[in-house]
């Protein structure tokens, strides 16, 4: 588990470090985000605490991810939109704030999340950019 920004902005500049991280903090400095941004990564920001099912976790990603309104709501389409190349940047970063509500809600969910991401960035790397998943943890 990160406790650093420090830690965290050496994660985010490392294309072959792990893609799934833990974060403890209540909340992340404007800066690191900032730094996620100039490096060409585009920041999406969830709501952990909000879906109390996996429909309303697939609606809370939606959302925040501005997937269109075709999106399938299911870990296949997820997997689709996490591993789709960026048009414009070099990569992204999902942050999923109060992770451990999430965790304690829909556990097996937090599971899948992690492999969807693992794959996604694997497909992404192929193109030259990268995925990220930090759970932010208060």
């Amino acid at each position: 588990m990160m406790t650093t920004y420090e830690e965290l902005t050496a994660w985010l500049a490392d294309p072959s470090a792990e893609v799934v991280r833990k974060f403890r903090d209540s909340a992340l400095p404007e800066e690191t985000l900032t730094a996620a941004g100039g490096s060409g990564m585009t920041v999406i920001e969830v709501d952990g605490a909000a879906p109390r099912d996996i429909p309303s976790l697939h609606a809370v990603l939606a959302l925040a991810g501005h997937f269109p309104s075709y999106y399938g709501a299911n870990w296949d389409a997820l997997f689709d939109f996490w591993s789709d190349p960026p048009t414009s940047r070099s990569g992204q970063l999902w942050i999923i704030h109060s992770a451990e509500t999430l965790a304690a809600r829909l556990p097996d969910a937090c599971a899948v999340l992690s492999e969807i991401a693992e794959a996604a960035d694997e497909r992404l790397r192929a193109t030259g950019d990268t995925f990220r998943l930090l759970l932010s943890e208060a």
